[in-house]
């Protein structure tokens, strides 16, 4: 304990929200609530103790040294187990998604569409048309041809899915397996690439093309949209509903970033206009209410 501390000034810190160092029963606590967290003594009692300069068991800590050691002290959590990683994990399946070698992302989203129009954005096994997802016949880790082939997929709910890959594993998975499995569970028999259920002249070209003309005509649309609102398109370009458009308020003078989603459903569309009409509308009330 230091003698020549200036307990008096000191004390006015007690009910202020500051982290003290103090030393409790020969214990360091960096503050008084981890103080009260692990020793159970209530804040009030600790608060008292300290303020108590003839009290050798609970004081303040001023000098270097005792910072230092409080400084080393280990933090609660860090004497467990390193956290487990990778296949050490619980939840560890396969570690493929989105690590997967040559994953291209525009391929990818063209291939899943592409398999979606072919099914009809429909399960394959029930009908159902929510929580579907696209699954390769021929897997990707072996197959390359395939990766981005739209005859290699096929549409399933996700609970289908997770239970293929739970009795047949993740990887080195063929057509012949999935054929099997709909055998098994579902007492299927003809396959959709046995009786043309889809049209074999769709190829990710296509489906590339059908996009960027669907985008092309959204991007007008947008351009439409903004300039009857009093704004304009700075840059950028429309690819879908989560792309970022940088937009300039004429009015204002004023350039934002956002979605083009949120810009579509906006009121009004950007923040700036926004808050003027929230002060016209409220100056407006206002004098309504002292007219009444």
């Amino acid at each position: 304990m230091n003698q020549n501390f200036d307990y008096s000034r000191e004390n006015k810190k007690l009910n202020q929200k500051k982290a003290i160092p103090l030393s409790l029963d020969g214990q360091l606590f960096c503050s008084i609530i981890s103080a009260y967290r692990e020793t159970r003594i209530s804040r009030n009692v600790i608060k008292r103790r300290l303020a108590d300069p003839n009290n050798l068991n609970c004081f303040i800590l001023t000098l270097d040294s005792d910072l230092d050691k409080l400084k080393t002290k280990p933090v609660r959590g860090q004497d467990k187990k390193p956290r487990a990683t990778g296949k050490d994990h619980g939840n560890w399946i396969h570690g493929m998604g989105q690590t997967r070698v040559d994953y291209e992302g525009p391929n990818y989203n063209a291939w899943k569409e592409g398999v979606l129009i072919n099914f009809n954005f429909k399960c394959f096994v029930t009908g159902s048309t929510s929580n579907l997802e696209c699954h390769h016949l021929d897997s990707w880790n072996w197959s390359i041809e395939g990766r981005y082939d739209i005859n290699n997929g096929i549409v399933i709910t996700k609970e289908i899915h997770k239970l293929f890959h739970k009795k047949y594993g993740n990887g080195n998975n063929t057509g012949q397996h999935f054929e099997q499995f709909l055998i098994n569970e579902y007492n299927i028999i003809e396959m959709p690439w046995q009786y043309g259920n889809h049209d074999p002249s769709l190829t990710l070209q296509n489906v590339k093309q059908w996009r960027k003309t669907k985008n092309e005509e959204k991007q007008v649309e947008f351009i439409q949209l903004v300039n009857s609102r009093g704004h304009e398109l700075v840059s950028d370009i429309y690819e879908n509903a989560k792309s970022k458009m940088s937009v300039k308020c004429l009015k204002h003078n004023l350039i934002f970033s956002v979605k083009a989603t949120y810009y579509k459903k906006a009121q009004i569309g950007l923040s700036c206009c926004s808050k003027e009409l929230q002060s016209v509308t409220t100056t407006k009330n206002n004098r309504l209410r002292k007219k009444e």
